[in-house]
């Protein structure tokens, strides 16, 4: 069933769940019915059942633009990013931690002194205390622009600012890819190629930002859409929006990343009843190849709004969906997120316009799903192979306190945990080992 986390009317969400703490969110939003403060409130899922702590405020004037990202290296850690309107509309962020169901916010950082449309925050899964904000300085002819950000203990720090397009950069998202540490997309409107839609690559390495080229994915142009990374293949992702050159409808394409550029394969339509916008996109971390998009659709016979929901699958390059889920008869501004900690069940947020008083509304899913079966313990670990074994032959393991000097891709200085299928991952699984 659906949950109202704000009764008045609001809007910009953004939501985040903790990887560390499981069946934990976070969503801010801007409430219009409060003077358009930036508020965030805590969600708590027990089995099919969301609910909210008292929402906190945490900029007393108008937040803009907001965006909100855990840091999965560190258990009830996030950032918000915001533009605020009474300091000159600058980008600004603030550290936000969780306990049990209460939030407490850090002080404001600055992290760009001009006018900032559209930030967007992305944490590196694979870098500690890492991450990067994306947007437009306003100030500068809408160019897109980068920063590093560094979470600290309790501190916020930002580096200076790197040009991913020196023309007008709108309507941008951001996404790291879980497997390949320091990478990430960016796809945006391109002011400068007809407002085509277009990718780059961008690296994150120690305190600096680099960029490959730019590649345009659709010439029709480029509104809102949804970005998002495959967990379980390195260097996919899917971009979905409204394709302007096919009668508006609601198109998905898989994009690949191979060094610092990107190549896309063929678009697939999931909506030809009319115009969509505002979508929600997120991969199942424990499915492979499955995600979920949501988004409005504007019925070109009918003319009646609709929130729909789909379930995505990928193929190497090619898209099919299901067919759709509808969430309320009047849906806008939808976001989605997985929980890391539980296969195929994910939270969709909206602004529900069928309802009285359009209140700000949250809705629990679960898309089909494998469940995880394993014989590990919370102490019958023995310790790592020595090398790679298929089933049925003989291994030899390193037990636990000696040394395995044979791993690869681990990030020094971090703490893993074995998976329940074997693997290591930086947050804890179920049994913790």
């Amino acid at each position: 069933a659906s949950v109202t986390f704000e009764t008045g009317n609001a809007t910009d969400y953004s939501v985040s769940f903790d990887p560390n703490t499981a069946n934990k969110f976070v969503i801010v939003y801007q409430d219009l019915a409060d003077n358009y403060y930036g508020k965030a409130t805590i969600g708590s899922i027990s089995g099919t059942t969301i609910s909210f702590a008292t929402p906190v405020l945490f900029h007393a004037t108008t937040a803009e633009y907001l965006s909100v990202s855990f840091d999965p290296n560190v258990a009830g850690k996030f950032v918000v990013s915001y533009r605020d309107s009474s300091n000159s509309y600058r980008g600004t962020a603030k550290l936000g931690s969780v306990s049990g169901t209460s939030i407490t916010f850090g002080s404001a950082v600055i992290f760009n002194s001009s006018t900032t449309n559209e930030g967007k925050i992305s944490f590196d899964p694979n870098t500690s205390g890492k991450f990067v904000i994306t947007y437009a300085n306003a100030t500068n002819s809408s160019r897109g622009e980068a920063v590093i950000g560094t979470l600290s203990g309790s501190s916020l720090s930002f580096g200076s600012a790197v040009i991913f397009n020196s023309s007008s950069s709108s309507r941008n998202s951001l996404a790291f890819d879980p497997n390949s540490a320091g990478k990430f997309v960016i796809t945006f409107r391109n002011g400068g190629n007809s407002n085509a839609g277009t990718a780059i690559v961008g690296t994150l390495s120690g305190s600096s930002l680099s960029f490959g080229s730019l590649v345009a994915f659709d010439s029709s142009g480029l509104q809102l859409h949804g970005l998002a990374f495959d967990p379980n293949v390195a260097g996919k992702f899917v971009v979905v929006y409204r394709d302007y050159g096919n009668g508006d409808k609601g198109t998905g394409i898989v994009g690949q990343i191979s060094g610092t550029t990107t190549s896309f394969g063929s678009k697939y339509v999931f909506s030809s009843l009319g115009e969509t916008n505002h979508f929600g996109l997120s991969f199942d971390p424990n499915t492979t190849g499955k995600f979920v998009v949501a988004y409005s659709l504007t019925n070109s016979s009918t003319g009646n709004i609709t929130g729909e929901v789909k379930v995505g699958t990928i193929s190497n390059t090619a898209l099919s969906f299901s067919s759709a889920f509808q969430l309320s008869a009047d849906a806008y501004y939808l976001g989605t997120a997985f929980d890391p900690n539980s296969a195929g069940k994910f939270v969709i947020t909206y602004y529900d316009g069928a309802t009285s008083g359009t209140p700000a509304t949250a809705r629990l899913g679960q898309i089909a799903s494998a469940a995880d079966t394993t014989n590990l313990t919370s102490t019958n670990f023995l310790g790592t192979a020595t090398a790679a074994y298929t089933n049925g032959q003989t291994a030899s393991i390193m037990l636990k306190g000696g040394i395995s000097d044979n791993q690869t891709s681990l990030t020094t200085g971090s703490t893993y945990y074995v998976q329940p299928a074997g693997t290591f991952a930086t947050s804890a699984g179920t049994p913790s080992v």
